[in-house]
């Protein structure tokens, strides 16, 4: 806009872009802000990463609940350690 066309603009259009102008420095002002608060983002971004995780650990204890219910039997998860502690027997000895 040129120098003439600015002088010819009424009060209320020239408050109206102040208005806006503002508005726009607020936002600037609030994303610079953000950016140099680094602790924060750091505190935001774990945040975000343990509820990502959190929701990941869920689905996979669904997964497992579903795919495996036998796993949830006492015995059957007796009977499994006890077949690690023979294998881990069975390979030392085979060691020596």
């Amino acid at each position: 806009m040129t120098e003439s066309q600015q002088s010819q603009r009424s009060p209320v259009e020239l408050r109206a872009d102040l208005g806006e102008l503002r508005a726009e420095l607020g936002e600037t002002v609030d994303e610079l802000a953000y950016r140099a608060d680094v602790p924060a983002r750091v505190r935001q971004m774990k945040d975000e990463t343990a509820e990502h995780v959190q929701e990941q650990v869920g689905r996979a204890r669904e997964v497992v609940a579903e795919k495996a219910p036998a796993l949830q039997d006492p015995k059957v998860l007796a009977g499994i350690a006890a077949a690690l502690v023979v294998l881990l027997v069975v390979l030392r000895r085979r060691r020596t």
